[in-house]
């Protein structure tokens, strides 16, 4: 005899709703609820049947693409401060496209909107019937946000929201970092430095350097140990490159470029850069583009799974989803070919 989920619902005299819950790992349902859901399902044998999973999952995905609305929030002082960077720009941009695919409009809004209350955005929100959000990430000087997390499916780009564990999807800050490396020692680069604002590392909990050293260590590079600065001085930066006597500049900051050409340093012929976060309109030079528009696709496709599934709330399970980014060639390095 088989076993269904009415079966286990049964047996624990709950309702099937928790069971299936349950079983998908809602944040609706507790720790305790879901562990003794599943401890009955194991005891009784009970395996889900694809074929139903797939058809209500479809279902699912029309009723919530009828539902249309969901939402992009931001979290910066001024309501269209984001619109000034570049990167926010794409994670929108990437977000809106991909909402528009599936079915869904995408609105943008802003947690410092009601009175800088973002607890009252909450109610906004719930009244327009928007079920889900993608939350930008939150900026070093951002205000915040605090919602009721139980009335919505929620997905946060980056890693800067650590007061709650929401799904989240960023750019592989560690495949990133290495790709530069890689591409560097390729041109017979040997002497490199990484240098950078201690918020940017601060922020990917630092990855950046992490990554960095792992990279110096493979490739067995003299050990230049990452200057993090607690603000970014090109009074500091400049004399450190030429103290170092360094041959290439790693940075998530592209004004190294200007300030190491300002300082009279070659780029490329005494120095080369790269970039850890290229994006054109940051200029010509070499870097990794993080590809922040299929980071906010991302986030999208992980929103609407939770919709499908049914699933609001802090998740008991939080997932990462990492983009990895792809290597944008630049004037500010020599190329391969000229490198020996």
């Amino acid at each position: 005899m088989s076993v269904s989920m009415e079966t286990i619902a049964r047996r624990l005299r709950v309702s099937k709703v928790t069971v299936s819950n349950a079983m998908r790992g809602s944040g609706r349902i507790s720790a305790e609820t879901r562990a003794r859901v599943l401890a009955m399902a194991g005891q009784l044998g009970y395996r889900p049947n694809p074929l139903v999973t797939a058809l209500m999952s479809n279902l699912r995905r029309k009723r919530s693409s009828r539902r249309c609305t969901l939402a992009f929030v931001t979290c910066f002082p001024q309501r269209d401060e984001w619109c000034s960077h570049p990167t926010f720009v794409q994670f929108q941009a990437g977000a809106e496209r991909r909402a528009t695919e599936l079915g869904y409009r995408l609105e943008t809004h802003w947690s410092g909107e009601v009175e800088h209350n973002s607890r009252r955005l909450s109610t906004i929100l719930y009244a327009r019937g928007i079920p889900g959000l993608v939350l930008a990430p939150l900026p070093a000087n951002g205000i915040g946000i605090e919602l009721d997390w139980s009335h919505f499916s929620t997905v946060a780009i980056g890693h800067t929201f650590t007061g709650f564990h929401a799904h989240r999807v960023s750019n592989h800050q560690f495949h990133s970092i290495k790709l530069a490396m890689d591409e560097l020692v390729a041109r017979g680069y040997r002497r490199i430095g990484l240098i950078m604002p201690a918020m940017d590392d601060n922020k990917v909990e630092n990855i950046w350097s992490a990554g960095f050293i792992a990279a110096r260590q493979r490739h067995r590079l003299p050990s230049i140990a990452p200057i993090v600065l607690p603000c970014f001085e090109a009074a500091t930066a400049v004399p450190w490159i030429k103290r170092k006597r360094l041959d290439a500049v790693v940075s998530t900051n592209h004004h190294m470029l200007r300030h190491m050409r300002g300082g009279g340093i070659d780029v490329p012929g005494e120095a080369g850069f790269v970039h850890l976060d290229w994006s054109a309109e940051k200029g010509e030079m070499a870097g990794v583009n993080q590809r922040s528009d299929q980071i906010g696709a991302a986030a999208i496709d992980l929103l609407i799974e939770q919709l499908n599934n049914n699933e609001a709330g802090i998740p008991l399970l939080p997932k990462t989803v990492m983009i990895d980014g792809c290597w944008h060639e630049g004037p500010s390095l020599r190329p391969r070919e000229a490198a020996f």
